[in-house]
């Protein structure tokens, strides 16, 4: 795990509880009823949980959430830059040609 001012940048498996994927899942689906705010908060909130569960302290259990959350979001922007990148040239050539 790869910490950065004591912020992590991703949940290694090596050093986040047993109950965090299961927690974090579980909130994610609870976080449909909610619509976009419970899909974008679910999944941190849970791995939260997961970890205050399991009996970690909360410095690290908010460390582990704003993993999950970083994870979400550049996972996000890696999907939207991949998208761009094969709808590009697809457009150039329907433009062109």
């Amino acid at each position: 795990m790869r910490c950065q001012r004591n912020i992590c940048v991703s949940a290694d498996r090596r050093f986040i509880a047993r109950a965090t994927p299961s927690s974090s899942a579980a909130a994610t689906l609870a976080g449909l009823i909610f619509s976009l705010p419970g899909l974008l908060l679910g999944p941190s909130l849970g791995a939260v949980i997961g970890e205050l569960t399991d009996g970690r302290e909360l410095t690290h259990a908010t460390r582990v959430g704003v993993g999950t959350s970083l994870g979400l979001l550049f996972g996000t922007l890696a999907k939207l830059a991949l998208c761009f990148a094969m709808l590009g040239p697809f457009a150039l050539a329907f433009i062109i040609g």
